[in-house]
């Protein structure tokens, strides 16, 4: 069989029936939408807080810095980040990490993270401390909720 006709075979064979085609993203670079996130306070700051720009307006940030200051932190110990989607946080997080970690509206099985921890349930991960909870939107509406949140995760957390 010369080259001619082994080319000729090669193009009568439909070659996607053949070759394994993906249509899922191996690996998304979102090191380049850092430079979207909105950051509020300290970049040294021991207490990074992680949320939604969809759950981040006036109303949620005033709960937010009321919830911070009944734990004792002033602004100077806490810096506010602000994401415009889930698939961000790692990428985030790595560059405003903390030794305490607060995540709000997060889910815990997403793309970023596997989580098998309970929401208001504060645990230790890569010598840093974390905390995972509803949105500011569900804690503000929901009484139980922001109990949950207060009783077994904030002063847990913060030893008050």
């Amino acid at each position: 069989m010369n080259k001619k006709n082994t080319i000729l075979s090669l193009e009568a064979q439909n070659i996607p029936e053949i070759i394994n085609i993906y249509n899922e993203t191996l690996y998304i670079d979102f090191s380049s939408n850092v430079a979207n996130t909105i950051v509020k306070g300290e970049k040294e700051a021991q207490v990074s807080v992680f949320v939604l720009t969809k759950d981040f307006n006036q109303e949620a940030e005033l709960f937010l810095e009321k919830m911070l200051q009944a734990c004792q932190l002033s602004k100077a110990t806490y810096k506010i980040v602000v994401l415009e989607m889930e698939a961000y946080a790692l990428a985030n997080y790595r560059q405003y990490k903390s030794d305490i970690n607060l995540f709000f509206g997060f889910s815990l099985e997403n793309d970023v993270f596997a989580m098998k921890r309970a929401y208001n349930k504060p645990f230790r991960f890569n010598e840093k401390k974390w905390l995972i909870s509803q949105s500011l939107a569900e804690l503000m509406q929901n009484v139980n909720l922001k109990s949950e949140l207060w009783v077994h995760g904030l002063k847990v957390l913060f030893s008050i």
